[in-house]
């Protein structure tokens, strides 16, 4: 008999399916499995469950602040974005109003003016979005970090504490247990007088094997010890932490972070540009605790503020103190006022032989003091910061002197060319002189046979 598989030369019919089976496999709704309810731990971690805890904090902990963080660098730019849209149509309109003020183009200006209404409620409304979506960055920030600190702190102290409840507890119960006993051979030799020496020796021996090494099996009587979970734990710890730092002012939360100090900034330079100077962080926030949005500065009634914008306008330099470029990425000292190109500043912390913060000249991180003449600060390359706010005021200040640029060599040229055109002296001019002789200038004498004699009027009399 041939091994050869006979092949049907029948074809399915409407009535008749294939028997060849179908290669889509057929889904099956899941069913969700209840997990069994929780029962506390009975024995100590064992060398598998540390190497599962060690990974908990591992890179899902570090991908999620890497995500945290570019969550608030875009919100951010897209709150200079939108206040940067309102500020240009603002300064459009305005432009616009010394035409309407001269009845210049006055059919548009309702309806310019509704426009520019309706983009402040709207920008009024993301910008409040956008903080709030900030603020809960931050907040999703911290609570990262606390993830990150609390796993640290289970792989340290955990094992431990599990080991010591775990001694503790199967102390207590054997104990207990022959305390049991003993009561209960006791009971049994009053009863009993005859068999009293067997059931010492039995009590003795289920003794020794009571208070043998640790761990063990569960006894035979039901009884186990109860530990903390490392759930238990980690619960406890986050939860501790979480209302420590809930129960912090929004001042105390926010005021001082670096992402929401530059995103304060940030909104304030889209919106005010060099106009209003940034009020102090103690501002940013009313008494309740929500942002203070119509603070923009320290008072209209101060003289000096335009002095201190001019002063301010007047310290910043396009230009950095170590390569004497102009700006291409400025960062900006955590522990003083000065900024540099960040490839200059990073290289000489590099090269450098000093360490600070570190027990001995060997360890410790490298640092430099700062090359600005008269400071004394000592910074490491975690004291620089990229500044995007001193970014964009230098970029603007690029973008006027270019302009301005533009503009004086447009204005030469338009000089050149008014000089090269032919001067109105250069036509033929006609004026009488004193002899009643018409005359023309030199550079263009008319012909002896036109010129006109005087003959005087018909009412002059002749000499």
């Amino acid at each position: 008999m041939s091994s050869r598989h006979r092949q049907s030369g029948v074809r399915p019919t409407p009535s008749r399916s294939s028997i060849v089976p179908s290669q889509t496999p057929v889904r099956r709704p899941a069913v969700e499995e209840e997990l069994p309810p929780y029962k506390k731990p009975s024995h100590p971690l064992n060398e598998h469950a540390l190497t599962k805890l060690r990974a908990l904090n591992g890179p899902s902990v570090t991908q999620l602040k890497d995500h945290n963080k570019k969550a608030g660098d875009r919100i951010t730019n897209a709150a200079a974005l939108v206040l940067d849209t309102l500020y240009e149509r603002q300064a459009a309109v305005a432009k616009q109003r010394t035409k309407w003020d001269k009845n210049i183009g006055t059919e548009s200006r309702e309806q310019d003016e509704a426009r520019l209404a309706e983009l402040q409620a709207q920008v009024d409304e993301y910008s409040k979005k956008l903080e709030e979506s900030m603020r809960a960055v931050i907040d999703n920030g911290v609570a990262a970090q606390r993830i990150e600190e609390s796993l640290a702190w289970l792989q340290t102290h955990a094992p431990g504490r599990l080991q010591q409840e775990y001694a503790t507890q199967r102390s207590q119960q054997q104990s207990q247990g022959a305390s049991q006993r003993l009561s209960h051979s006791q009971r049994r030799r009053t009863q009993n007088r005859d068999d009293d020496d067997d059931e010492d020796m039995q009590d003795e021996h289920e003794t020794q094997e009571s208070m043998g090494p640790t761990p063990g099996p569960t006894p035979l009587d039901g009884s186990r010890p109860s530990l903390t979970g490392v759930s238990e734990m980690y619960t406890e710890r986050v939860e501790r932490e979480k209302r420590d730092y809930t129960s912090i002012s929004y001042i105390g939360r926010y005021s001082k972070n670096k992402e929401y100090s530059t995103f304060k900034k940030m909104v304030h330079d889209a919106q005010y540009r060099d106009d209003r100077p940034l009020p102090n962080p103690e501002m940013w926030f009313t008494e309740t605790g929500s942002p203070a949005l119509g603070v923009t500065g320290h008072g209209e009634d101060h003289d000096d503020d335009d002095d201190d914008i001019v002063m301010e306008r007047a310290t910043i330099s396009i230009k950095c103190p170590l390569t004497f470029l102009p700006y291409k990425d400025p960062y900006t000292s955590l522990k003083c006022p000065h900024t540099f190109e960040r490839v200059a500043i990073m290289e000489m912390i590099r090269k450098s032989n000093v360490r600070v913060g570190g027990g001995s000249a060997s360890s410790g991180e490298k640092a430099v003091k700062c090359p600005v003449t008269g400071c004394d600060q000592m910074l490491r390359a975690n004291d620089l910061n990229h500044d995007p706010v001193l970014a964009r005021r230098i970029k603007r200040l690029q973008e006027d002197k270019a302009r301005e640029a533009e503009q004086s060599d447009a204005e030469e040229e338009r000089q050149v060319s008014v000089s090269q055109q032919p001067t109105p002296s250069a036509q033929p001019r006609i004026k009488v002189s004193s002899s009643s002789r018409l005359q023309v200038p030199s550079i263009q004498e008319l012909p002896r046979s036109s010129i006109v004699d005087d003959l005087g009027s018909s009412g002059d009399e002749d000499e």
